[in-house]
């Protein structure tokens, strides 16, 4: 299996709201720093003017796993800025960074006034790459900085990135190698050869890059997490809990937690990874998946905060978005299973009058409400992740009516496709949540039976 390029979305996606659990330090520290003119800083996207850019925060430097090296500017307090990236919060000196829209024309003039520079083409090319992803102006500045200086492992590893955002993970892998021949003690090096590899499908050489990382730098939160996801691709559910709770302990986040909430989730142990989605909650409680998640493990569990987390989740989302449908789904199965009926058809309702019916998973909601019957919702299922939340739901509101047999057809199904399918979830590698719902209500029928 395969994760996306670069894994890009799915360290953006963790990362970026590990960030929310700074913003108190933040806040605190402009009060420090006191107010300030931004002279137009304030909003603006900038980049690094020199290699081995690193941001300062009380006094220590910030460790940044991100390559893709773009801030946006949220604070300025004399000739310092503050700056945000996808991993990383801190403050640099003005001089040392040029906003986007200059950036190319800044390192171009710099080009021209000194050709055997390699900087400048190392810093151009990173610009081309991650402003305006224009891969092959990149690769030419890439190459051209390792012509001029074949040693420095920085422009090498920049290209190594290019060639996996390109999917050619065999020039990735040999460029991450030569970084790592040049500098064998840079952690981030080997992060980034393991993480061509599992996009390649050699997992197990990529989990000895990612042990030989954390071997170097034991405390990179974001090794912990490329390796979780390799062994999760592994079905090594306890090994990737295991780096989940390292990264909260070393750096407790909302992410962290939600993540091994998730494989929880997989093993079964559902009071635990309701303890996991609540810490995560606490962190960032407007993220509304969090609470689609409690709502869907309340709901397996015949809990009665199925409703609060599902209403909760819906207030949170917007019509446009599935999440907004898939909790007043959960919420109406949880309500009917609980016996409340008004509150069960006050779901669908919501549902009708919020969410966007052209999108899936709306037939659902059709289904429930009699709009549509079980031949039409099956076949508005155009693929498999589709066949299987139109299956978990027909499960769910058969076996509520006390048709167990016709259920546990359709939980099957679910069961034999679950984890071979992925879709929000598929950077973590785990599958939807549709085959979680199929597996705890098979052995929950099963279990009736044994009674």
């Amino acid at each position: 299996m395969r994760v996306t390029v670069v894994d890009r979305r799915a360290i953006s996606i963790v990362f970026v709201v590990c960030l929310v659990c700074q913003l108190t330090i933040v806040s605190s520290s402009r009060r420090c720093w006191g107010r300030q003119a931004d002279n137009g800083w304030i909003g603006k996207r900038v980049v690094p003017k020199i290699p081995n850019f690193r941001l300062a925060f009380a006094g220590k430097y910030v460790e940044s796993s991100d390559d893709h090296q773009v801030y946006k500017v949220q604070g300025v307090k004399d000739e310092w800025l503050e700056l945000v990236s996808s991993d990383a919060l801190g403050w640099c000196r003005a001089s040392d960074v040029v906003d986007v829209e200059h950036a190319l024309a800044f390192f171009s003039d710099a080009i021209r006034a000194n050709p055997k520079d390699p900087n400048p083409y190392l810093l151009r090319a990173n610009v081309y790459r991650d402003v305006q992803n224009n891969l092959d102006f990149a690769l030419a500045d890439y190459n051209e900085a390792i012509r001029i200086a074949p040693d420095r492992p920085l422009a090498i590893n920049g290209r190594g990135i290019v060639w996996m955002m390109k999917q050619d993970y065999h020039k990735a892998i040999t460029d991450f190698g030569d970084a790592i021949r040049i500098a064998p003690a840079d952690a981030h090096f080997y992060s980034n050869r393991g993480l061509a590899y599992r996009d390649k499908g050699e997992i197990d050489n990529a989990i000895e890059d990612f042990n030989k990382a954390i071997h170097l730098d034991s405390k990179n939160v974001s090794i912990y997490l490329r390796r979780a996801f390799a062994k999760t691709s592994k079905h090594d559910y306890d090994g990737a809990i295991a780096d989940y709770s390292e990264m909260i302990r070393l750096k407790p986040t909302n992410s962290a937690f939600s993540c091994r909430g998730k494989l929880k989730m997989l093993k079964k142990e559902y009071v635990k990874a309701i303890a996991d989605f609540d810490s995560a909650i606490r962190q960032t409680p407007s993220w509304s998946p969090l609470h689609l998640k409690r709502a869907t493990l309340e709901m397996l569990l015949g809990g009665k905060q199925t409703m609060a987390s599902a209403w909760k989740a819906f207030s949170l989302e917007g019509g446009q978005s599935p999440n907004c449908v898939e909790a007043a789904l959960i919420g109406h199965f949880g309500a009917r299973r609980l016996g409340k009926k008004d509150e069960a058809q006050r779901f669908l309702v919501a549902a009708k009058a919020k969410c966007d019916k052209s999108r899936w998973p709306y037939p659902c909601v059709g289904y429930l409400l009699k709009e549509i019957n079980e031949k039409e919702l099956l076949a508005a299922a155009t693929d498999d992740i589709k066949m299987m939340k139109a299956r978990c739901c027909l499960g769910l509101d058969l076996e509520l009516k006390g048709r167990n047999a016709d259920a546990i057809d359709h939980f099957l199904w679910v069961k034999e496709h679950g984890m071979s399918s992925h879709d929000q979830d598929y950077a973590l590698m785990v599958p939807d949540d549709s085959y979680v719902i199929a597996i705890a209500e098979l052995d929950r029928i099963n279990g009736e039976k044994k009674k």
